[in-house]
């Protein structure tokens, strides 16, 4: 039985005291709230998740959001002198202009709430939970995929000496880029294979019998915009607003599985045999879905969830001018931090091919046909 969730902080606050002075008048003084900050999680929790863990249950994936938020008045600071006159006045911890048709002080969000997380941009591919389940069933070496190609591996290795004097004999830019062209697509390929190789006969846990993969991708937006201005007597004003969000999106899959250490999958090898699968998986991974499709089938027990991590910093800056009639200078800034988490639960995931949304790479766009060429003769 599982129980709620529930833990906040609610919202702290502190203050600060701005000052102001000035010609032929009494200072004057006014409190503002120069910081805010809240903690929280939500979710559902299993109980006694620990002990059930250590004795080797499969627990399902619970519904969970964590945050963490800070608002902070950075500092603040106005000068004004007449041009013609003795009038001036000076603000020190300026809490900055009400002038502004938005809210970017902590005071103006009247319950004190300024979070600046949002959520990602686009829904999470459900893509990510399929390349975590792969991810599971391919932990071994994939020994009947090597062994098929073992031949054009020796072929590989006898050439390629051969081909390295012929191009410092006579150097041209075709020769070059083939060269480069076998040493990433097929001998960086290759070391990956004697990677696998090494892991499977040195750190494969065959006694395992609960896997976790995660899988996902990361996104950055940034963004600087003018969102207010005004011009008064003394003073002219404009508010800047810089974001930046970070997100880290994933999908996670847990199994109650034993995968082999060495894979014998016909269907797999068969696939990876086919001309042109490579540059048909850079855009449908049809091996990815070959590979979840059968943790589906090894698996007597599984659990899945997508979900997210967004970390923004939201920065206000109003900057104060010069008018026609005063020389004025200063600004007041206010910084808002925060990171929040959310995992939801899927019950299911694709099995067919998925749209991995990558991009055409530069060196994948150079010539597919002889990608293809330098895969098939030299992985």
């Amino acid at each position: 039985m599982m129980t709620g969730l529930n833990k906040d902080s609610g919202i702290q606050t502190s203050t600060k005291t701005q000052r102001t002075t000035a010609y032929n008048a009494s200072p004057s003084t006014v409190a503002f709230t120069a910081t805010a900050e809240r903690q929280y999680k939500t979710g559902v929790a299993i109980p006694n998740y620990h002990a059930r863990r250590d004795r080797g249950e499969l627990l399902p994936h619970t519904p969970f959001t964590q945050v963490e938020w800070s608002g902070r008045h950075v500092d603040g600071n106005v000068n004004a002198q007449a041009k013609s006159g003795p009038n001036w006045f000076d603000i020190t911890n300026f809490k900055g202009s009400n002038a502004f048709p938005v809210s970017w002080r902590i005071d103006d969000f009247i319950d004190h709430d300024v979070d600046p997380t949002i959520p990602p941009p686009s829904a999470i591919p459900d893509y990510f939970v399929q390349q975590a389940a792969a991810r599971i069933y391919s932990q071994g070496f994939d020994a009947l995929t090597a062994s098929a190609e073992a031949k054009k591996t020796v072929q590989g290795f006898k050439g390629v000496s051969k081909r390295m004097l012929d191009l410092a004999r006579q150097f041209s830019t075709k020769k070059m880029l083939k060269l480069w062209l076998e040493g990433r697509y097929a001998w960086r390929t290759l070391a990956y294979d004697v990677r696998d190789l090494h892991s499977a006969l040195t750190e494969f846990d065959a006694k395992r019998e609960i896997w976790t993969e995660r899988a996902g991708t990361s996104l950055t937006q940034s963004s600087s915009e003018e969102v207010g201005s005004y011009t008064a007597t003394s003073t002219k004003g404009t508010l800047t607003k810089d974001t930046t969000h970070t997100w880290s999106l994933r999908g996670s899959v847990s199994g109650l599985i034993k995968p082999n250490r060495f894979v014998v999958d016909p269907v797999k090898t068969g696939w990876e045999l086919v001309p042109y699968s490579f540059v048909v998986d850079w855009v449908y991974n049809v091996g990815v879905a070959l590979d979840a499709m059968a943790f589906r089938r090894a698996a007597s027990a599984w659990t899945a969830s997508k979900g997210f991590k967004c970390d923004s910093i939201v920065t206000f800056t109003e900057n104060i001018e010069d008018t026609s009639s005063w020389t004025s200078s200063g600004s007041v800034s206010y910084e808002y931090q925060g990171s929040r988490s959310v995992r939801s639960p899927v019950s299911s995931f694709p099995t067919l091919p998925q749209v991995t949304n990558r991009a055409l790479t530069w060196d994948l766009s150079l010539d597919l046909q002889a990608l293809a060429s330098v895969r098939g003769s030299f992985r």
